[in-house]
């Protein structure tokens, strides 16, 4: 890239930035029930060692976490000594800079085309979000998950047309954090994965690892979580 083209993203990040963080200018603390609701997990993780279940939390002795990538990603904020009360109205605006940083690489990628990568950096920070439909601005699992699943869909597309076994690696791993972290996008992206090979007839013998791995490491993570 260009050094003028350099400015120009580096801008459109900052947009990205502020139009996330834009709610927090006159309020410090999470604006979502389900943000609070993760933070309680995450406490409950640091304090009791417990991954699936908050105590006295709607009076259930165990409540399974499908979603423990999150939890983990949590807690390791906390045993760095932050508040995360204070520190979380951050969190969407820095994963959605990341998300939007990946995103621009992708559509750059597929188009060759700067100013469509531009803009579709502009078009991902301008999306509206309230507390009924979430949006960009609440920190929660599909949140994290946006910047990984953008990254899925460029490693995927960087294996194909290189046939780079280190790539596909990092893109079966990828997918593996995914489910994680939000499983019903990993799922959808295995089933849009396998579609296109399916139509493109792209089953070559490192292609294939693609499809066989993840359905059976996600089941090995089923019985241990």
């Amino acid at each position: 890239m260009k050094k003028l083209e350099k400015i120009f993203l580096i801008l459109s990040l900052v947009f990205t930035f502020l139009m996330i963080y834009r709610p927090h200018f006159s309020y410090k603390y999470p604006l979502h029930a389900d943000e609070y609701h993760h933070i309680a997990k995450a406490i409950n993780l640091v304090e009791n060692k417990e991954l699936n279940s908050i105590p006295n939390y709607q009076h259930q002795p165990f409540s399974p976490n499908l979603e423990p990538g999150f939890t983990i990603l949590l807690s390791s904020l906390f045993l760095t000594k932050l508040n995360l009360l204070l520190f979380y109205k951050f969190l969407p605006a820095i994963f959605a800079t990341l998300a939007a940083f990946i995103l621009f690489h992708l559509i750059f990628y597929i188009t060759k085309n700067f100013y469509l990568a531009i803009s579709s950096v502009i078009f991902f920070a301008s999306l509206k979000s309230n507390i009924n439909l979430h949006g960009l601005w609440f920190f929660t699992p599909l949140i994290l998950a946006i910047p990984l699943i953008f990254l899925f869909v460029l490693l995927f597309l960087k294996t194909l047309d290189k046939k780079d076994n280190k790539l596909l690696i990092l893109t079966i791993l990828n997918l593996i954090l995914i489910f994680t972290i939000h499983p019903i996008s990993a799922i959808l992206l295995y089933i849009l994965a396998f579609l296109y090979l399916l139509i493109k007839k792209d089953f070559k013998k490192s292609i294939i690892f693609l499809i066989i791995l993840p359905p059976l490491i996600i089941f090995i993570l089923l019985l241990i979580l």
